[in-house]
């Protein structure tokens, strides 16, 4: 389970938004931790698990079905979560439920304008997977309040740090569920490079903070299960080793684009939903919110835009360094 602190001068804080406030809108000056620091730091990182990278997956998928009565693997298409759910099927291993949250935002519908990805991959895909695993269940969740955020901007910030997140209220209806372990996707192998060493890091991100509240667990980075991240990474490292510009690992798109190409299974509806997605043009609101934008009336336009000029210590949050690194370790 995501054990996410925060810690400005010593002092605990358990959301990124009361750290931001201690730390006078400097994110440089917090540190924090998300595990057992004791169980990461006293694992060999430097050293490559023999077993291949699909075989861990396995033992960890068979790892979880042992020591979790209900496993509810939190899916919304993308490759992590993909490969999850091949991990399970492809090894015959029991998967309790998979379960879709649609961050809906103006009717109960895979056709919310929010959904492009869910509707045409999560849910193709989904149906696909139920015909494939009778004995697994198949559901989506859907929240037609999500907008209401809007009006709320501290509640949602408390929920999910500082990111402007569609999915906000998802632990709201699922928080209180003990009897089910949500198994999620993250975290990403993120390994750097400084001064010819290569670094493993942990950072927190918009997923991270809203699964804090849930029993959820990470299947690729847990401490429950270190060998299956640590080889994720020592591929990653070897990788950009064996090219001339090794640094190029610390550009993220280079970074992102190896980490699916060598450790995740990418079926062709998410080749083909990456290639057509419509394309925006960049600004601060970032896509989701922009499709967001151009459904709303003009009272709830002018309050999106007063969100992302919503500010800490004079600072606008979208111009605030917003990640905090919680590990490091050299490999």
């Amino acid at each position: 389970m995501f054990n996410l602190v925060y810690l400005v001068k010593g002092i605990q804080y358990k959301t990124k938004l009361d750290a931001l406030y201690a730390a006078k809108g400097d994110s440089t000056k917090i540190n924090g931790s998300i595990f057992n620091d004791r169980l990461l730091f006293s694992y060999p990182w430097k050293m490559e698990p023999p077993e291949s990278f699909k075989e861990l997956c396995r033992q960890r998928a068979q790892q979880l079905r042992d020591n979790h009565k209900h496993i509810t693997l939190l899916f919304g298409g993308g490759v992590d979560c993909y490969t999850v759910l091949k991990t399970f099927y492809e090894n015959n291993i029991l998967l309790d439920k998979v379960l879709v949250n649609l961050p809906t935002f103006f009717n109960d519908s895979w056709n919310d304008p929010s959904n492009i990805e869910y509707k045409f991959v999560a849910k193709p895909l989904m149906n696909r997977f139920e015909k494939l695993m009778p004995k697994t269940e198949f559901d989506y969740h859907s929240d037609t309040q999500n907008r209401n955020y809007i009006f709320d901007f501290e509640s949602m910030f408390q929920k999910s740090g500082l990111h402007p997140f569609v999915r906000h209220r998802f632990s709201d209806f699922f928080s209180n569920d003990n009897k089910t372990t949500y198994l999620v996707g993250d975290l990403d192998p993120d390994v750097s490079y400084r001064k010819g060493k290569f670094y493993i890091e942990i950072w927190d991100s918009a997923n991270v903070e809203l699964f804090k509240d849930l029993n959820a667990i990470s299947f690729f980075t847990d401490p429950n299960f270190p060998q299956l991240h640590a080889k994720q990474c020592h591929i990653i490292k070897n990788y950009f080793s064996s090219l001339d510009n090794p640094e190029s690992i610390n550009d993220f798109k280079t970074k992102r684009k190896a980490k699916i190409e060598l450790l995740r299974d990418v079926d062709p509806l998410i080749i083909a939903y990456d290639k057509g997605k419509p394309q925006f043009v960049p600004s601060q609101l970032g896509y989701k919110h922009e499709l967001l934008y151009k459904n709303l009336p003009d009272e709830e336009q002018n309050r999106l835009l007063d969100l992302f000029s919503y500010k800490i210590y004079g600072k606008p949050v979208y111009q605030l360094k917003l990640g905090v690194k919680l590990f490091e370790v050299e490999i």
